[in-house]
Protein backbone atom coordinates (compact mmCIF):
# COMPACT_ATOMS: atom_id res chain seq x y z
CA UNK A 1 0.00 0.00 0.00
CA UNK A 2 1.03 3.30 -0.53
CA UNK A 3 -0.70 6.26 0.80
CA UNK A 4 -1.05 9.66 -0.61
CA UNK A 5 0.89 11.11 3.15
CA UNK A 6 3.47 8.73 2.05
CA UNK A 7 5.61 11.19 0.29
CA UNK A 8 9.41 9.49 0.80
CA UNK A 9 7.79 6.01 -0.35
CA UNK A 10 6.48 7.66 -3.31
CA UNK A 11 9.95 9.20 -4.38
CA UNK A 12 11.31 5.49 -3.62
CA UNK A 13 8.70 3.97 -5.82
CA UNK A 14 9.08 6.28 -8.63
CA UNK A 15 12.92 5.59 -8.64
CA UNK A 16 12.11 2.14 -8.76
CA UNK A 17 9.83 2.20 -11.86
CA UNK A 18 12.67 4.96 -13.40
CA UNK A 19 15.44 2.05 -12.82
CA UNK A 20 12.89 -0.96 -13.96
CA UNK A 21 12.10 0.75 -17.24
CA UNK A 22 16.01 0.89 -18.23
CA UNK A 23 16.85 -2.02 -16.76
CA UNK A 24 15.78 -5.56 -18.47
CA UNK A 25 14.68 -7.71 -15.88
CA UNK A 26 12.68 -11.42 -16.10
CA UNK A 27 9.68 -11.74 -13.78
CA UNK A 28 9.28 -15.23 -13.07
CA UNK A 29 5.87 -15.69 -11.24
CA UNK A 30 6.38 -19.14 -9.07
CA UNK A 31 6.34 -19.79 -5.56
CA UNK A 32 9.34 -19.56 -3.70
CA UNK A 33 10.10 -23.22 -2.68
CA UNK A 34 10.20 -24.01 -7.28
CA UNK A 35 11.43 -21.38 -7.67
CA UNK A 36 14.74 -21.68 -5.29
CA UNK A 37 15.19 -25.09 -5.60
CA UNK A 38 15.31 -24.76 -9.58
CA UNK A 39 17.79 -21.82 -9.52
CA UNK A 40 19.88 -23.81 -6.65
CA UNK A 41 19.93 -27.06 -8.31
CA UNK A 42 23.01 -26.76 -9.88
CA UNK A 43 26.14 -25.75 -8.00
CA UNK A 44 27.42 -22.28 -9.95
CA UNK A 45 31.75 -22.99 -9.74
CA UNK A 46 33.31 -19.57 -9.57
CA UNK A 47 30.38 -17.87 -8.54
CA UNK A 48 29.28 -16.32 -5.45
CA UNK A 49 25.55 -16.85 -4.66
CA UNK A 50 23.49 -14.61 -3.00
CA UNK A 51 20.04 -15.34 -1.91
CA UNK A 52 18.62 -12.40 -0.76
CA UNK A 53 14.85 -11.50 0.58
CA UNK A 54 12.92 -8.98 2.37
CA UNK A 55 9.64 -9.34 4.50
CA UNK A 56 8.83 -12.89 2.53
CA UNK A 57 8.61 -15.50 5.26
CA UNK A 58 5.66 -14.32 7.02
CA UNK A 59 3.52 -14.66 3.90
CA UNK A 60 4.33 -18.81 3.86
CA UNK A 61 2.55 -20.95 5.89
CA UNK A 62 5.00 -23.08 8.42
CA UNK A 63 5.68 -25.72 6.09
CA UNK A 64 6.76 -23.17 3.54
CA UNK A 65 8.86 -21.36 5.40
CA UNK A 66 10.60 -24.69 7.07
CA UNK A 67 10.67 -25.95 2.83
CA UNK A 68 12.33 -22.50 1.90
CA UNK A 69 14.70 -23.18 4.76
CA UNK A 70 15.92 -26.74 3.90
CA UNK A 71 16.24 -26.34 0.15
CA UNK A 72 18.51 -23.21 1.19
CA UNK A 73 20.35 -25.24 4.01
CA UNK A 74 20.82 -28.51 1.23
CA UNK A 75 22.13 -26.02 -1.08
CA UNK A 76 24.86 -24.40 1.82
CA UNK A 77 25.71 -28.22 2.20
CA UNK A 78 27.38 -28.71 -1.00
CA UNK A 79 28.83 -24.95 -0.91
CA UNK A 80 32.77 -25.02 -0.93
CA UNK A 81 35.15 -21.93 -1.59
CA UNK A 82 34.61 -22.61 -5.41
CA UNK A 83 30.98 -22.00 -4.92
CA UNK A 84 30.05 -20.18 -1.92
CA UNK A 85 26.28 -19.20 -1.12
CA UNK A 86 25.27 -16.03 1.13
CA UNK A 87 21.26 -15.93 2.73
CA UNK A 88 20.67 -12.29 3.01
CA UNK A 89 17.15 -11.79 4.51
CA UNK A 90 15.40 -8.57 6.47
CA UNK A 91 12.62 -10.46 8.67
CA UNK A 92 10.84 -9.87 11.55
CA UNK A 93 7.87 -8.71 13.03
CA UNK A 94 7.71 -4.81 14.37
CA UNK A 95 11.23 -3.62 14.07
CA UNK A 96 13.25 -6.45 11.30
CA UNK A 97 16.32 -8.05 11.94
CA UNK A 98 19.04 -8.00 8.59
CA UNK A 99 20.61 -12.09 8.66
CA UNK A 100 23.75 -13.07 6.78
CA UNK A 101 24.08 -17.03 6.53
CA UNK A 102 27.52 -17.59 4.49
CA UNK A 103 28.72 -21.29 3.04
CA UNK A 104 30.74 -22.98 3.85
CA UNK A 105 30.30 -22.91 7.10
CA UNK A 106 27.30 -21.83 7.59
CA UNK A 107 27.92 -19.14 10.11
CA UNK A 108 24.91 -16.72 11.03
CA UNK A 109 24.97 -13.68 12.13
CA UNK A 110 22.48 -10.67 12.75
CA UNK A 111 24.37 -7.79 11.31
CA UNK A 112 21.55 -4.93 12.73
CA UNK A 113 17.76 -4.05 12.47
CA UNK A 114 15.58 -1.60 10.81
CA UNK A 115 11.96 -0.45 10.11
CA UNK A 116 9.70 -2.57 7.76
CA UNK A 117 10.68 -0.32 5.23
CA UNK A 118 14.93 -0.01 6.13
CA UNK A 119 14.64 3.19 6.33
CA UNK A 120 16.31 3.21 9.40
CA UNK A 121 18.96 0.89 10.13
CA UNK A 122 20.88 -0.14 13.46
CA UNK A 123 24.07 -1.65 12.38
CA UNK A 124 25.16 -4.34 14.90
CA UNK A 125 28.74 -3.96 16.18
CA UNK A 126 31.55 -5.99 15.19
Amino acid sequence: SLWPDQGDRQDRLTGALEIAARVPATVVKEDAATWLRAQLAERAEGTSTVIYHSIVMRYLTDAGRAEVRQIIEDAGARADASAPIAWLQIEGTGTQEIRLQVWPGGDERVLGRCDPQARHVRWSAG
